[in-house]
């Protein structure tokens, strides 16, 4: 036979709280009115446990969730019976959906990447030429009063541009012929804007069409392909370029450079091509590449990045190992004064 316990208890909560928080006349006075052995024990308990009346508090709502729990948790298991009875359902074949005939297209550069580009390897991160840094400093040399470009080809060594092939580009202009171009920024990088110097430039380009049904009609995006076709499409020259500096903005490299190789070949005299070509060579560690496209940048018509090019073809010479060369490049840009000055002056003492 189980002992029910019938005793109650005269110490209400109110008395124990007036106890741990009133002075000691209050607690002489709860001590005086406990007469019981149970209710002393309980008094003691209380002083040493450390409890407080918010304990108290969350103690009471445990209690109250766990007459409740039980009850929450049954209607929730029918509630979730009831919605995946309708959800799985067998449907008739009426009620299937048909399957519909789609078609993905890309471009064959998102789909294809050359074996030449996919095995370069990049730079560590740490010796990149950052976006953020080429972002910054392009906006830096546009605010400069006077900025002072490159103005004679003459004084660049001579051992760095002879050996540059530039066909199809018969000549050559002066660097002293060469002007400013109007610009524009995508993805915040400078771009000269040659929508103001040709007639509807576009460029040609594969794009790989795939038709079939959908192999899973409860997967979007795989594609059970039945036929695939290649088309030429010309795209406009600035929806092209505005997708590549989106890649190039993101460090996407090597997407990047397989888009920048099409626009050289494209337009020879593309400035903003080998410009963004030859970063990408840089951070791909293709020296040899990342020279020839910053060295052409100075040999084109327009000195929008003179500055820029000269110091990264500084660079690229000497990240390639030709310490003379990068040396005496590194002095014509201190000698111009230009925004690069004094990093060329600081480069050359380091320079042994």
């Amino acid at each position: 036979m189980k002992y029910k316990s019938t005793y109650q208890s005269k110490l209400t909560r109110e008395q124990l709280i007036d106890y741990r928080n009133g002075g000691s006349e209050a607690q002489r006075a709860t001590e005086g009115s406990v007469n019981d052995a149970f209710d002393q024990n309980a008094l003691d308990g209380w002083s040493e446990s450390g409890l407080t009346a918010t304990s108290m508090s969350r103690l009471d709502r445990r209690f109250r969730l766990k007459k409740t729990t039980p009850y929450i948790i049954g209607v929730a298991a029918l509630s979730m019976m009831v919605v995946l009875s309708i959800l799985f359902w067998p449907k008739s074949p009426q009620e299937l959906p048909a399957k519909q005939e789609v078609k993905l297209s890309m471009e064959q550069s998102d789909a294809i990447m050359p074996i030449a580009i996919d095995t370069m390897e990049e730079l560590p991160a740490s010796k990149q030429i950052t976006i953020l840094t080429l972002k910054n400093t392009q906006q830096e040399i546009k605010q400069q009063p006077e900025s002072t470009p490159v103005t004679d080809i003459d004084e660049l060594p001579t051992q760095i541009l002879e050996p540059l092939k530039l066909d199809p580009i018969v000549e050559t202009p002066a660097v002293s012929a060469q002007k400013n171009a109007k610009e524009i920024y995508l993805h915040d990088l400078k771009l000269i804007d040659y929508s103001q110097y040709r007639s509807k430039p576009t460029i040609q380009t594969e794009r790989i069409v795939m038709t079939g049904t959908p192999a899973d009609q409860e997967k979007q995006g795989t594609l059970e392909a039945e036929s695939t076709t290649v088309t030429t499409v010309s795209i406009p020259y600035m929806d092209y370029i505005d997708k590549t500096m989106d890649y190039v903005g993101r460090g996407k490299w090597k997407q990047s450079l397989q888009r920048l190789q099409l626009i050289v070949e494209t337009y020879p005299d593309d400035v903003n091509g080998h410009f963004y070509a030859g970063l990408c060579c840089y951070n791909l560690q293709q020296y040899e590449d990342a020279k020839h496209h910053f060295a052409t940048c100075l040999q084109l018509s327009f000195s929008n990045f003179n500055e820029e090019a000269s110091w990264y073809l500084a660079q690229s010479l000497l990240a390639n190992g030709e310490k003379a060369s990068a040396k005496e490049l590194f002095g014509v840009i201190r000698d111009q004064k230009g925004y690069y000055a004094k990093q060329a002056e600081k480069m050359l003492k380091g320079i042994k």
